[in-house]
């Protein structure tokens, strides 16, 4: 994914306008990316240009940022986990509602996120590589795995997890298809402009 770039948001006034259309389509979107482990605590979002551009207008509209240094360091964060040509980028959470079970496995399965692989339709692995800051008490990772020419099809989990599980239909669809943010510019208005089509 190229480095996201002021001009690909929109004005605060401009995002609270267009936000009651977006939100849907964007919701739909990272529904359609996301692949849910609920008996092992993990959700594995495959993010593209328009799920993070979603993120950045949300973070700066709660925290009421305008100015263009708090533009800057937004972008800059998210620019610095996920932009890398030839990838597909993921964050990996760790959700554990009950307390008890939470202490007893987070630093299981943090350490697990190190060790997160996709396969391929070929039978090629891609094993993911951890980006930004991670401690054992994390429940947030992010990652990039290399894309390969193949479809993803399943994702695995090993150290102290072990376990391999295909992708679901609609994540394998989202995947394999070019991006449709990249073809149409990648702004969230450029997802409008799609979705109206």
């Amino acid at each position: 994914m190229r480095p996201l770039v002021p001009s690909d948001l929109l004005s605060p006034e401009d995002y609270a306008r267009l936000r009651p259309s977006l939100r849907p389509l964007l919701l739909a979107r990272k529904a359609a990316r996301r692949v849910v482990w609920g008996d092992l605590g993990l959700s594995f979002l495959f993010e593209d240009r328009w799920t993070l551009l979603y993120q950045v207008q949300e973070v700066l509209r709660a925290e009421g940022a305008v100015d263009e240094e708090a533009v800057d360091e937004e972008l800059a964060a998210v620019n610095s986990i996920f932009a890398a040509p030839q990838s597909l980028a993921c964050t990996l959470l760790i959700e554990l509602p009950e307390a008890a079970r939470r202490a007893r496995e987070l630093p299981r399965l943090a350490a697990a996120a190190g060790a997160v692989s996709l396969r391929f339709a070929d039978g090629s692995l891609a094993r993911g590589r951890l980006r930004g800051p991670t401690t054992e008490r994390a429940a947030v990772f992010f990652l990039l795995f290399p894309r390969g020419e193949a479809e993803p099809v399943a994702l695995r989990v090993g150290a102290g997890v072990g376990c391999e599980r295909p992708l679901p239909p609609s994540c394998r669809r989202a995947l394999a298809r070019p991006q449709a943010s990249s073809r149409h510019g990648g702004s969230l208005r450029d997802l409008l402009a799609v979705a109206a089509a």
